[in-house]
């Protein structure tokens, strides 16, 4: 085959067409071979489109194509809920060839990203590593400062000299509060060894011991509220409280007895022992305790509550005769099901020995 036939069948052209001359020099050769190179990624590229493009490319390459090159966080809407998804797969639409174009796109948009961001980091970080003063150093010139100024205060300050202590002084307070903070934050307690107000020479202000706490019987409290008295009851401190009702007629009979005894031989006395009981409960009523000192109503109380005990021991009575009888009930509906279960399993029994013929029918 001559190098005529060779380009005709190359390039689809007869063999007039074509300038000998110009393919025989070192320029149209490149040309030739760049030709075939082109023809050949085509080809290539047009095999690489038949693969699908969700086989063809992993999960990250995936993410990045439909996330347009963005991180998860920047797909969410200003509101913060996620954005919708596209209605159509840019994998299922495109070629491998157009995907992996795009793909070598968003790379390159990420890596100038990521590179900008450690350019902003490594920036701040030389910001950060800056040389920084000595907190001792100032506070040493600063109280050397403010001890010439108060040196020099009995020969007389100038007005800026007395701004400039004022200023000194408010800077070293300052500096003494963050240094406390710090010490807080951090959960130890403050150092004893602070830096001395300019007015150390005044003298320092002992605390006063607290006061012991003490109750009502005179016993130390180590504590502000005293819960030693708060599961008992108060004490009655009149005679007729309470719902013993029994008790307290039988108490106000006897009183009303002791009087009227007492009236026979001196009503004066007498007297003064009323006057003693009234005033007694006069008392308990101002503290809040109900006086129960009518002895119609103590005994209208007293029968309410024996008929009330009556009527609960009869119920209980009754509860217990319905609670022993339902007992015998089931125990007795027990009995008869088992019963019916032994005549059950016997009839069953006979009626196999009937079928063998081992027992006749009728005996």
């Amino acid at each position: 085959m001559t190098i005529t036939e060779l380009h005709t069948q190359l390039d689809g052209q007869p063999s007039s067409n074509v300038d000998l001359s110009n393919r025989s020099s070192p320029v149209g050769k490149e040309e030739r071979m760049m030709d075939d190179i082109d023809k050949d990624n085509v080809y290539f590229k047009q095999l690489l489109d038949l693969v699908p493009a969700q086989i063809y490319f992993n999960e990250e390459a995936k993410g990045i194509i439909r996330n347009k090159g963005e991180d998860a966080s920047e797909t969410k809407t200003s509101n913060g809920r996620p954005a919708k998804k596209m209605r159509v797969d840019p994998i299922n639409k495109q070629t491998v060839s157009n995907l992996q174009t795009t793909l070598n796109a968003m790379e390159e948009k990420i890596k100038g990203k990521k590179e900008s961001k450690q350019k902003k980091k490594k920036k701040a970080g030389k910001e950060k590593t800056a040389p920084t003063v000595n907190i001792q150093e100032m506070q040493e010139k600063l109280r050397a400062r403010i001890a010439q100024l108060q040196a020099k205060r009995a020969q007389g300050l100038s007005g800026a000299e007395q701004q400039e202590q004022k200023r000194l002084e408010r800077k070293q307070r300052r500096m003494n509060a963050n240094k406390k903070n710090k010490n807080k934050n951090k959960g130890s307690k403050a150092s004893q060894d602070s830096i001395p107000t300019p007015n150390a020479d005044s003298p320092v202000v002992a605390k006063r011991p607290n006061k012991p706490i003490v109750n009502k019987e005179g016993k130390m409290v180590f504590s502000k509220f005293d819960f030693t008295q708060s599961g008992e009851k108060e004490k009655h401190t009149g005679t007729l409280v309470g719902k013993d009702y029994k008790r307290l007629l039988a108490k106000l009979e006897q009183r009303d007895a002791k009087v009227a005894k007492v009236k026979e031989s001196d009503p004066d006395a007498a007297a003064k022992l009323e006057q003693k009981h009234v005033w007694q409960d006069v008392l308990s009523k101002a503290k809040g305790e109900k006086v129960k000192d009518d002895p119609v109503l103590l005994k209208r109380a007293l029968k309410r509550k024996e008929k009330m005990k009556t009527h609960r021991v009869k119920k209980w009575d009754d509860r217990k005769q319905i609670v022993e009888k339902h007992k015998n009930q089931r125990q007795d509906k027990r009995e008869k099901n088992l019963q019916k279960r032994k005549d059950d399993k016997k009839a069953k029994h006979r009626k196999k020995l009937i079928k063998k013929g081992r027992i006749l029918p009728g005996f």
